[in-house]
């Protein structure tokens, strides 16, 4: 055993020494590799974010470009829909309300809008990759003698074109900078005017409130964040003289109440939001009415007394290149009441229209209801996302 143990440890202290020589003495090639390595992966990294610099600021140019050109010209989204011919040559397009735009003179040539070969009636055939495709256009009024007769007449004239499937783009990878309706999994809305407390959830001031006021003019509405306040009030109905055991809501700091306070819906500042036209307050049944590329109808039956039972409300329109039917809201019957239409718009911006409607089938009460396009499934149009019930103080 004497002798056994000398040579171990000299064993073991030779395979330290070489472990130790083969960390700290590599060969002079290999280090000089892993250098390179190192300097191309770093060269690499830097090239990545000089192309992610590029790419943002060639993005922050064209929405600059876009906000210079809604400032400067009069503007309109609207689809590429045909084409006529009369004294001029017509590209007419159809907006997102149903109203009618042809222009004569075209300057931006960015989108051939026309196939230009003999097989579609010598050019002017219309390019199927565009038609019924939307574009932000972008037009002013100017004299022109386009008719050849002498002198000149006011005419408007298209100075740029946008795909706005290409706007979209540039959108969603810079949410940050143009802002975009942001749609919350909870959402909630309340009206202004009076509520028992017990009727009021808790959480209600700590909310962030969108509020839609309407518009004088016509039937729009302008969005403005609000805080929701909350005071005390004597209701004749149900209290004893002195008594106070109504909660009013109400929106310190304008001249008018909103139409409708919406929590859950991120929607920018002071944007205005359009009606859609041909709006009307009531369907019944074997009634409709259009909405933009959408349609909503009612069915049911009426008793002998005239009284709407079995009720349906359906909505209909492309989505995904898909015609989709959809019934959106049923009641067997009603008391004294009857399904009120209050306002239509895109408030989600995703060209399909949302409903505010009165959904009470009972005269007693009122039922605000909030239906949302951008909520409904792969299949369905709109999503019924919230409602409150408003009974008598």
């Amino acid at each position: 055993m004497k002798k056994i143990i000398p040579v171990i440890v000299f064993l073991v202290t030779l395979i330290a020494c070489q472990n130790n020589t083969g960390k700290n003495d590599k060969d002079p090639k290999v280090l000089q590799l892993e250098k390179k390595i190192k300097q191309l992966s770093a060269e690499k990294v830097i090239q990545q974010q000089e192309k992610i610099t590029i790419k943002e600021e060639t993005n922050d140019a064209k929405i600059s470009q876009i906000e210079k050109l809604k400032a400067t010209y009069n503007h309109v989204r609207a689809k590429f829909i045909s084409t006529d011919e009369g004294d001029l040559f017509y590209y007419n397009f159809k907006d997102e309300k149903g109203i009618d735009y042809s222009f004569s003179y075209v300057k931006d040539e960015s989108y051939k809008l026309l196939i230009d070969d003999t097989s579609s009636n010598f050019g002017l055939g219309i390019n199927t990759k565009y038609k019924n495709k939307y574009f932000d256009i972008f037009y002013q009024a100017e004299k022109h003698d386009l008719l050849r007769w002498g002198f000149k007449q006011d005419y408007d004239v298209v100075i740029k074109m946008m795909l706005v499937e290409e706007i979209n783009i540039i959108e969603d990878g810079l949410a940050t900078k143009i802002p975009n309706s942001s749609i919350s999994d909870s959402i909630f809305i309340i009206l202004p005017t009076l509520y028992a407390s017990e009727d009021l959830d808790s959480t209600i001031e700590s909310k962030t409130w969108v509020g839609l006021f309407r518009n004088n003019k016509d039937n729009s509405v302008t969005c403005y964040k609000t805080k929701l306040k909350m005071k005390p009030i004597h209701s004749p109905v149900v209290d004893e003289e002195e008594e106070m055991s109504r909660i009013k809501i109400y929106c310190e700091g304008y001249n008018n109440d909103p139409m409708l306070l919406i929590a859950g819906v991120e929607i920018p500042e002071n944007i205005q939001i359009n009606s859609y036209k041909g709006l009307k307050n009531r369907l019944l049944p074997g009634e409709s009415m259009q909405l933009g590329d959408n349609t909503i109808k009612a069915s049911g039956t009426l008793d002998e007394y005239g009284r709407v039972k079995d009720y349906k409300m359906l909505i209909t329109g492309i989505k995904n290149g898909m015609s989709i039917e959809q019934i959106f809201l049923k009641q067997d019957h009603f008391d004294d009441a009857m399904i009120q239409i209050i306002w239509t718009g895109d408030i989600d911006k995703d060209g399909f229209p949302d409903l505010y409607l009165d959904i009470s089938y009972k005269y007693s009460f009122s039922n605000p209801a909030l239906f949302l396009s951008s909520k409904a499934g792969d299949n369905e149009l709109l999503k019924l996302v919230a409602d409150i019930k408003l009974f008598g103080c």
